[in-house]
């Protein structure tokens, strides 16, 4: 007699042997830039869970809440000139994604999240345009396995965001 664990087993192995055959025909290596880029959405969402943002975020945090807690635009332009070697932008946005989804530390590490996710996205989407798609897969698949962009964006660093706006000043040079 056949029990269900044999079936089961029997079914295993043929998925090993099917996945075996394509591994020997090449055609297996073209999803990993899919494995590389699910590993780095995965290790940014980690370390956005486990890293807490230090000195560049917490700056960023605060010129954020500076803005948040201004009254009148004197006060606004008051709190940017005293910050002005900094990415005062970057504090503006944050501070209204603060005013919309509340001021918390755990508000902003989604913030530098959805910053770091963004990024990689605009990228992909700039080399798909101008190289393809296979091409853009294997560079995003680099691209979001960068250690700076990964950690720094969970830290608050404004690297991810100024990407965006490089990545697609450059994209829209190439297509113009």
């Amino acid at each position: 007699t056949i029990s269900l664990q044999d079936c089961e087993d029997e079914e295993i192995i043929n998925n090993y042997t099917h996945l075996w055959q394509k591994m020997e025909k090449g055609q297996f290596v073209q999803y990993f830039p899919y494995f590389f880029i699910v590993s780095g959405i995965v290790l940014r969402v980690v370390s956005a869970i486990r890293v807490i943002p230090l000195w560049d975020g917490t700056f960023y945090i605060y010129v954020a809440r500076q803005f948040l807690e201004a009254n009148t635009l004197g006060e606004t332009f008051s709190i940017a000139c005293q910050f002005s070697d900094y990415s005062i932008f970057y504090s503006f946005v944050l501070s209204i994604w603060f005013r919309i989804f509340s001021y918390s530390i755990t508000s902003a590490s989604v913030f530098f999240l959805i910053i770091s996710f963004f990024s990689a996205a605009i990228f992909f989407t700039a080399t798909k345009s101008c190289y393809g798609k296979n091409n853009a897969l294997l560079l995003t698949s680099i691209f979001i396995l960068l250690e700076p962009l990964m950690y720094g964006g969970s830290q608050g660093r404004v690297d991810n965001f100024l990407l965006i706006f490089i990545i697609a000043l450059l994209w829209a040079t190439k297509k113009a």
